[in-house]
């Protein structure tokens, strides 16, 4: 049965730490090994997602999550889908995160897909 509790906490530790503008905060919500995809557009892997993050916090200051979906698979133990909105704005962009829980029992961003 998906953890919908953990799923709510990692959302809201991601919209705070956006909101701090903190980069290194966000960036350490997902894998070091992390892959990002914004569908069709490109692909971001480990590091490179530093540089993604810092961009979208430079053009937005907040970000609210919706959640469709809780879930889990055998490859990941949370699989989080909905739809995310930036600054209060109404245009909505879909999202899947992939996450696998840790030794803390935290669980962190493994996949990033996103459409925007």
């Amino acid at each position: 049965m998906a953890d919908v509790a953990s799923a709510k906490k990692l959302l809201e530790d991601f919209e705070a730490a956006f909101a701090s503008g903190d980069t290194a905060k966000l960036r350490s919500l997902f894998t070091l090994d992390a892959t990002a995809v914004n569908t069709g557009k490109g692909e971001w892997h480990g590091a490179e997602i530093d540089g993604l993050l810092a961009g979208f916090m430079q053009q937005s200051k907040k970000i609210k999550f919706n959640i469709e979906k809780v879930d889990s698979t055998p490859d990941f133990e949370l699989v989080i889908k909905g739809d995310f909105t930036l600054d209060d704005g109404s245009d909505k962009y879909p999202y899947i995160f992939h996450c696998k829980k840790q030794g803390d029992g935290s669980y962190l961003i493994v996949k990033d897909e996103f459409q925007f």
